[in-house]
């Protein structure tokens, strides 16, 4: 079995966002939570956020030791701007979330 950090991180900020998503819905409205909650990801990013990170990963392994540099920052430049929107529209993000990620 091989452990991969940067796929377990990858995991934690998922669940730490969703947390915040399902929180904040509580707030809003006790009764149709759920719905409110699976709204605020998609508004917040949520989903797109992971897959961009597992993409850049992918890309990072694929291509070891040298990604295609151009792609890899546009991507890279890509998955910011989310993340500064996230928290624009007022969604937690873990601060390791913008951290590089590890190979």
């Amino acid at each position: 079995m091989t452990v991969n950090l940067t796929l377990i991180r990858i995991a934690m900020g998922y669940g730490y966002m969703r947390a915040d998503d399902i929180l904040t819905a509580r707030r809003l409205d006790r009764v149709r939570y759920r719905q409110r909650a699976l709204r605020l990801g998609l508004e917040r990013n949520t989903d797109a956020i992971v897959r961009l990170q597992i993409a850049i990963h992918e890309l990072r392994r694929r291509f070891f030791p040298a990604p295609p540099p151009g792609l890899l920052a546009a991507m890279e430049q890509q998955l910011t701007t989310l993340l500064h929107g996230r928290r624009r529209l007022g969604g937690a993000v873990p601060p390791a979330q913008y951290a590089p990620l590890p190979f």
